[in-house]
C-alpha cells in the first residue's frame, strides 16, 4: 500500500487456513455471526472487496489468515465506480473522487 509497508504481514511460518468462500453480503452476514474455530483464507469476488470497511469487517472476526480475491462472471467493467485513493473536498466543498475508499492508505492485516 501507499503508507511505506510493502509485501504482506506474515509470520515467517507463512499462513495457514481453510479456504472459505463468500459469494456475497448474506455469506459475509454469516460468516461474522456463525465464527468457525479455525483459521479461514477467505475467497471472495473482487465486487465484495468494495463493502464499506471490508478489512475490518474481516479482521474483527480474529478469524482470517488472508483474502483471495476472484472474478466471478466477469462482465465487464465495473457498473459502480470505484477508487482506491482519498476523497478530496476542496475550499467550496466540491468533493474529488467520491467514490474514494483510501485502501491504498490502509495497513492489511494479512496477505490479499
Amino acid at each position: 500500500n501507499r503508507d511505506g509497508q510493502y509485501g504482506c504481514r506474515t509470520s515467517r511460518n507463512g499462513v495457514i487456513g481453510i479456504l472459505h468462500l463468500i459469494k456475497d453480503e448474506e455469506e459475509l452476514n454469516h460468516f461474522q455471526s456463525n465464527l468457525p474455530t479455525d483459521n479461514r483464507i477467505i475467497v471472495m469476488p473482487v465486487t465484495l472487496f468494495t463493502y464499506p470497511d471490508i478489512i475490518s469487517v474481516l479482521q474483527k472476526t480474529g478469524k482470517v489468515s488472508g483474502i483471495i480475491l476472484i472474478e466471478i462472471d466477469y462482465a465487464g467493467p465495473p457498473s459502480q465506480p470505484f477508487s482506491t485513493n482519498t476523497q478530496l473536498k476542496d475550499s467550496k466543498g466540491f468533493t474529488w473522487n467520491p467514490p474514494g475508499n483510501a485502501l491504498f492508505y490502509r495497513s492489511m492485516p494479512f496477505p490479499i
